[in-house]
C-alpha cells in the first residue's frame, strides 16, 4: 500500500499512462486519513485561542496552529496536483478521454460519475 501511495507522488507530473483503481483509492484514502486530523487539530488549537485568550496570550499555541495549518495547506494543494494527474490516468485506464476529468470541477455533480468511472475496474482487467 505505501509503495503505491509514494509512487503516485513520484508521478505527480505524469499525465501519460494509467492508473490503476488500487493505485487510485490507495491514495484517495490515505490523503483523505492525513488531511482531516491536521484539520481537525487547527480547529482545536483555534478554538482553545479563543477561549483561552487572544492570540498574543498564547504565542506557542498560536504558532503550533499557524504551523498545523501550513501543513494541512502544503499537503492539501500538493495532493490536489497528484490527484488531477491520477485522475487523468484512472480515466484512461478507462478507456475514457483525458478531458472527462473536467466534469470533477462541478459540485455535487461531481460526486456520480467519479463514484461510477473510478471503481470500475481497469480495460486489461476485464479483458483477463
Amino acid at each position: 500500500m505505501g509503495q503505491s501511495f509514494f509512487s503516485t507522488w513520484k508521478k505527480s507530473f505524469d499525465y501519460s499512462g494509467i492508473s490503476t483503481r488500487k493505485e487510485f483509492w490507495v491514495f484517495v484514502v490515505t490523503t483523505t486519513i492525513i488531511i482531516f486530523p491536521l484539520a481537525l487539530a487547527f480547529e482545536l488549537m483555534s478554538i482553545l485561542l479563543i477561549i483561552l485568550g487572544d492570540e498574543n496570550s498564547m504565542p506557542l499555541l498560536n504558532l503550533s496552529a499557524g504551523f498545523i495549518d501550513f501543513l494541512g495547506y502544503f499537503y492539501f494543494w500538493g495532493s490536489y496536483v497528484v490527484f488531477w494527474s491520477l485522475s487523468v490516468r484512472r480515466l484512461r485506464d478507462l478507456g475514457k478521454s483525458w478531458k472527462w476529468v473536467f466534469v470533477l470541477i462541478i459540485p455535487i455533480v461531481n460526486l456520480i460519475p467519479m463514484f461510477l468511472w473510478f471503481t470500475k475496474t481497469s480495460l486489461k482487467e476485464e479483458v483477463n
